[in-house]
């Protein structure tokens, strides 16, 4: 290795060579600007210096490699010397191959696919890369077989626990009827059961970590049917369950979902319609592709309506700054898909597949191009309101050019991009880590530039495309009617753990009777003092100080409630011995003892005549254990995020 590090040097000091000069000095990652040079022009000899310095990175890389399988060190120093080899030739595919073993080698099947495409994308012939992603492909198929087959034991015991009979209450099937705190019937949504609601979150059940797990691998295996042409019928059930995965996974706080790793599976998507293109033009009566192109770009689409869905909701906290790790994640995933759908290529796709319905399940209902231009809408007033700092049109003496290192890390993946990524002139004064997210937004508008121009969207009734039903359980016949009229809200302590803030924003409307059960507040007390987690710490001590504080504000309509139904106005002085009953049972005691019971005296099982059940309050957990139980005793239950999108409290 002393050798090729020496040769480096020496290349550089004898041919007094600036690297910095002739390539872009790629960004290791995704936070933060990269200076815009003006390259110079490249001569044979300097082009065959950089060749040269490129194949002693990867001799380097390799011996690197060679000593960790040897010596079990990290893969750091190897990955560096191949990211080096990139820099000083991003249109060579050795090595993206290398990187893609190394994945291999540490089990990162993400990292593998992602550098094995890149490889495929520079050289077609590459049999080799091609080969070992059809492998990682059917190890994928495998795993997912393995989710699907425990997601169907799971879905099947809870069908079973839906029939069993425990109870008058839990042998009925309950049809939810909202209604808002206003009393309009919310038609929309008459058809959502828990029941069904509850077959979608086994999709989500367990942490964090799994649900990642899980999540990439199908996205992973929804590229594979696509690039392998293998259970291609399986394809619209394995991406829905996908895409709900998708969208949980970006709604928690704490993920492991980093920017890089969206952007990956981004990229490894849209190559993927890049791919099926290629094959189309070499096989002009292979009607397979084309099928499979209408699968790659609808799956396309519905991660970027997924991407406008969270950005729209998060666009305040950008513009005024607030540390928001989930937003920003998403903006280079988000960026790269506007500059992707701007090309002439990705244009006439979407005009030729336009037909995209909605996305909607538990409560969140996502239209793609209404999505769009409400977005571009809010855009346009926070440029017009001087809130989003956009790039300049030309060089001056006052800006300075930049790169986004997206932009950057996507150099040489598709045909369509320039060969160089793009240059961003900023004034010398603006905050770089501010105006980065705000050329991201830019893009947005630049797309939306494109589309208006193209007609794509324009007048385009988008909301009357019907939703295809979410599951064969809502065509059952219901026992009774559950009629919901939200006036009081039980907040269970996992929401206030992690999502404070719109727990804040629900108080703030002073619209509903907010009660937090004394074991909630207990919960938080310990998990403030002992969780080994220093940030749920703090989201608790945070919790409890604001409670006591609401519980004095009467016109806050806060109130403390025992496990029995009392209402109180302090913890202080309150202690339950309850102590044998789990803390759930205890919240669900709760619900009962403070709902009415002459609206459940006279609950039938007649299909032909449902009876009404009346409730107006609402537990709100995230727990799907606990909205479970409560399902089965007629009380109801919803995740604080779909309660706002069910009441549209923005």
């Amino acid at each position: 290795m002393k050798f090729y590090k020496k040769l480096l040097l020496c290349y550089q000091e004898i041919c007094k060579l600036k690297i910095e000069e002739y390539v872009v000095i790629y960004p290791s990652n995704l936070d933060c600007l990269v200076n815009g040079i003006q390259k110079c022009s490249i001569d044979s000899t300097t082009q065959q210096v950089l060749n040269s310095m490129q194949r002693c990175a990867v001799c380097l890389g390799d011996l690197a490699r060679y000593e960790l399988g040897c010596t079990g060190k990290k893969s750091h120093e190897s990955e560096m010397y191949y990211q080096m080899a990139i820099v000083l030739g991003a249109f060579s595919s050795y090595p993206y191959n290398r990187l893609a073993v190394l994945g291999i080698q540490e089990n990162r099947k993400l990292d593998a696919v992602y550098y094995f495409i890149r490889s495929i994308a520079l050289s077609v012939s590459s049999s080799n890369s091609t080969e070992h992603l059809r492998s990682i492909f059917n190890d994928t198929k495998e795993e997912i077989s393995s989710y699907e087959d425990s997601f169907g034991k799971m879905k099947h015991h809870e069908k079973k626990k839906s029939r069993s009979k425990k109870d008058e209450m839990s042998n009925c099937f309950a049809q939810e009827v909202w209604y808002s705190f206003e009393g309009i019937r919310i038609k929309d949504y008459e058809s959502g059961i828990e029941r069904g609601r509850a077959i979608d979150e086994i999709l989500i059940s367990g942490s964090t970590d799994e649900l990642y797990r899980r999540c990439v691998a199908y996205i992973l295996h929804l590229n594979g049917i696509l690039f392998t042409k293998i259970d291609v019928d399986t394809f619209p059930n394995v991406a829905r369950t996908a895409m709900i995965q998708f969208v949980e996974l970006l709604g928690r706080a704490e993920s492991p979902l980093t920017a890089a790793g969206l952007f990956k599976l981004i990229l490894i998507t849209l190559f993927t319609v890049q791919h099926i293109q290629m094959k189309m033009k070499q096989n002009k009566d292979d009607e397979s592709c084309l099928v499979l192109l209408q699968l790659a770009v609808r799956l396309t689409l519905n991660i970027f309506t997924i991407l406008l869905f969270f950005i729209e909701k998060q666009l305040e906290a950008i513009l005024l700054r607030i540390e928001d790790a989930s937003a920003f994640r998403m903006l280079p995933a988000l960026h790269i898909m506007c500059r992707w759908f701007s090309l002439p290529s990705s244009l006439k796709l979407i005009q030729k597949m336009n037909n995209i319905g909605r996305i909607e399940f538990d409560g969140l209902e996502m239209k793609l191009w209404a999505s769009f231009m409400d977005l571009c809408k809010m855009l346009l007033i926070a440029k017009t309101e001087g809130k989003l700092c956009f790039s300049e049109s030309q060089e001056g003496d006052e800006t300075i050019a930049v790169h986004l290192p997206e932009d950057c890390l996507s150099v040489a993946l598709f045909v369509d991009f320039e060969r160089d990524p793009p240059l961003y002139f900023i004034q010398r004064n603006f905050d770089k880590s501010v105006v980065m997210n705000h050329l991201r937004l830019e893009s947005v508008l630049k797309l939306g530039g494109y589309l208006n121009v193209n007609n794509i969207y324009i007048n385009r009734d988008i909301a009357a495309v019907e939703a295809e039903p979410v599951d064969e359980l809502i065509e059952e016949e219901y026992d009774y009617e559950l009629h919901i009229y939200p006036q009081r809200l039980i907040i269970d302590t996992n929401t206030f753990v992690d999502h404070l803030k719109l727990i804040i924003k629900l108080i703030k409307m002073k619209k509903y009777t907010i009660l937090i059960p004394l074991v909630v507040f207990n919960e938080l007390y310990g998990l403030g003092k002992y969780h080994e987690s220093d940030w749920v710490q703090a989201q608790c001590t945070l919790a409890m100080k604001l409670i006591k504080e609401w519980l004095q504000d009467d016109s806050l309509h806060v109130r403390g409630v025992t496990t029995s139904g009392t209402l109180i106005k302090t913890f202080n002085f309150f202690n339950e011995a309850t102590e044998k009953i789990q803390n759930d049972d205890k919240i669900l005691h709760c619900c009962q003892m403070l709902i009415n019971n002459k609206s459940v005296s006279s609950i039938t099982a007649s299909c032909a005549h449902p009876e009404i059940v009346h409730r107006d309050i609402v537990l709100l957990t995230d727990d799907r254990n606990l909205r479970l139980k409560a399902y089965s005793m007629c009380i109801p239950a919803r995740t604080l995020k779909s309660f706002f999108a069910l009441m549209k409290l923005g």
